[in-house]
C-alpha cells in the first residue's frame, strides 16, 4: 500500500473565560487560550489547562466524556450544561459555577447542596443533554447512570 495513511487533524484555538475564586460575589474572571481538535469537549479543555496554564483550577468530574457521573455540570456560555458533552468552539466561551449553589472554588460547587435538593437540577440538565446525543450514544448511557 502506498500513500499517506495518517489522518491529519486541524488544531484550533478556543478562549475560555473562567470564573475564579472561592466567593461568588468577590471572584474574578481569567481568560485562557486552549488548543483543541474537532470533537473535543469543554472538559477536555479544562483538563488541558490543569496540566498546563492553570494547575490550580478547581472543577469536578469522575467519568470522562461519558455523561455518567453528572459531576461536571456548570454554566457554559450562559447555559447550564455538562462540560463532558459541551464542545469547544472557536472564540470566547464563558464558564461559571452552577448558579444558586455554594462555590467552593472556581467552577467547583458544593455538590452536597445539589444532592440535598434532589435530582431536579440533574433532570433539567439531563433532558437538555439527551436531546443533543445521538440515539445510539443515548442508549449506551441510559440505565448506567442511575
Amino acid at each position: 500500500m502506498t500513500g499517506n495513511s495518517h489522518k491529519t487533524f486541524e488544531v484550533k484555538s478556543a478562549r475560555l473565560r473562567i470564573r475564579r475564586g472561592s466567593d461568588r460575589n468577590v471572584g474574578h474572571y481569567e481568560e485562557f487560550n486552549v488548543e483543541y481538535e474537532d470533537g473535543d469537549s469543554v472538559l477536555d479543555g479544562l483538563v488541558r489547562l490543569r496540566h498546563g496554564a492553570a494547575p490550580d483550577l478547581a472543577f469536578q468530574f469522575s467519568c470522562f466524556n461519558a455523561n455518567v457521573c453528572k459531576e461536571c455540570v456548570m454554566m457554559i456560555g450562559g447555559t447550564i450544561d455538562y462540560a463532558c458533552i459541551a464542545k469547544l468552539r472557536p472564540g470566547l466561551t464563558q464558564l461559571d459555577p452552577v448558579p444558586d449553589q455554594p462555590v467552593l472554588r472556581d467552577l467547583l460547587v458544593d455538590s452536597r447542596e445539589v444532592d440535598q435538593k434532589g435530582s431536579k437540577l440533574r433532570h433539567r440538565i439531563g433532558s437538555i443533554s439527551e436531546k443533543r446525543r445521538s440515539p445510539k450514544s443515548r442508549d449506551k448511557v441510559v440505565g448506567k447512570a442511575e
